[in-house]
Order: C-alpha cells, then structure tokens, then sequence
C-alpha cells in the first residue's frame, strides 16, 4: 500500500487548491506553506477559522517540516505543467494557471467539498498580513501553546521574536 498522507501527491493537491485562486498572483513558498498550516489547523491561530484537521498533539511540527514536503510538490506540479513557477530579482514564486483551475474543477470528493471553502476563508481572513506577520503570528501561538514546538523550535534556530 502506497504512503497517501503527507505525500507528494496530497501535498500537490492542497497546493492546487490554494493556487487555483492565484491565477493572476503569485504567491512565495513561504505564504504556501502558512496557508496549507492555517487551513489544516487555522483555528489554533485564528479563533474564527475552521481546521480542516482534528486539533493533534504534534500539529505543531507539521509548520516545522512542511517547506521540504513543499518543495517536493510544488517540482511534481511543476513538471505536469499544472502550476506556474515566476522567477526575478525578488525571488521564485508560484502561480495557478487556467490548467489548475479545471483540474481542481474536476476533483469533486467529500474532501475537495470542504478543502475550497476552508481556502477561502484563509484567504479572506489572512489576506491582509504579509508573509512574515503570518509566520511570526503563527510562531508565537505555537510557542506559546506547545511545548513540543518550543523545544523543536530552539534545536531549529526560531524565536519568538
């Protein structure tokens, strides 16, 4: 049996979701992985978001390993010419086309029906902060409510701060 959670795959797709709403604007990997965090477990940092995911323990660690896990998704959409990657003078971000926007048209799961709504609501609710208010704000939650992620934390140089 193939490994399904935390795969490349259900990465790409969650990344599909996100994106097919940045057809026109690019987003950093940065804002990716805060977004994937928020709509798995938005309601540990912003009490009027709903988690997609049962609260969990160790939820946490997922904020501190998901940009490897992204970089792996993001090369297997990339290569399917499913997303759009810009690069320039500010750095490599990443695009939804009108590809990805009838791929995700075409996914009608029970899990797809609550994945798009929950992207929204991230969207509208974070789409004031930039990418590091959001990392930071996430980061002193997460600090402040695990000790698990504190201890995780130091040994990978974060801060609250």
């Amino acid at each position: 049996m193939s490994k399904i959670y935390s795969s490349d795959l259900e990465i790409s797709l969650r990344l599909m979701a996100i994106l097919q709403f940045y057809v026109q604007a690019p987003l950093t990997i940065e804002r990716l992985v805060v977004y994937d965090f928020l709509i798995l477990h938005g309601n540990d940092i912003f009490p009027e978001l709903h988690s997609l995911h049962p609260k969990s323990p160790n939820s946490s660690n997922e904020f501190l390993i998901k940009r490897e896990l992204f970089k792996r998704g993001l090369h297997l959409l990339v290569s399917k010419e499913l997303i759009k990657v810009n690069i320039n003078k500010t750095g490599i971000s990443y695009q939804g086309s009108e590809l990805t926007v009838r791929f995700c048209e075409k996914l009608n799961s029970p899990y797809s029906r609550k994945l798009y709504p929950a992207v929204q609501s991230v969207i509208s609710t974070t789409s004031l902060y930039s990418d590091l208010e959001l990392e930071n704000r996430i980061k002193t939650r997460l600090l402040n409510q695990d000790p698990v992620f504190k201890n995780e934390s130091l040994f990978l140089n974060y801060s609250n701060g």
